[in-house]
Order: structure tokens, then C-alpha cells, then sequence
């Protein structure tokens, strides 16, 4: 019984952390990559 939680829990944040892995270069990435783009324009602007 408890050997079977650890390894679901284990999978679990296993899973989690992938999925977050993966998040972030789906979502975060590009929302960082399009905010240096705007700061840059507007160090050029300046």
C-alpha cells in the first residue's frame, strides 16, 4: 500500500512537472520572448 502511493505520487509530480515543462514553452516562452521584444522597441523609441 504505501510503496504503491510513493510511486503514484511520484508519478504524479513527475507528470506535474512536465506539464509545466511544457506549459511554459507553450505559454510562457512566448509571452517572455514578445516582452523583450516590446522593451527593446521601446529603448529604441526612446
Amino acid at each position: 500500500m504505501l510503496t504503491a502511493f510513493s510511486t503514484t505520487t511520484f508519478l504524479y509530480s513527475d507528470g506535474f512537472a512536465y506539464a509545466a515543462h511544457v506549459g511554459y514553452i507553450i505559454y510562457l516562452q512566448p509571452l517572455c520572448i514578445a516582452h523583450t521584444n516590446h522593451s527593446l522597441q521601446v529603448n529604441i523609441n526612446r
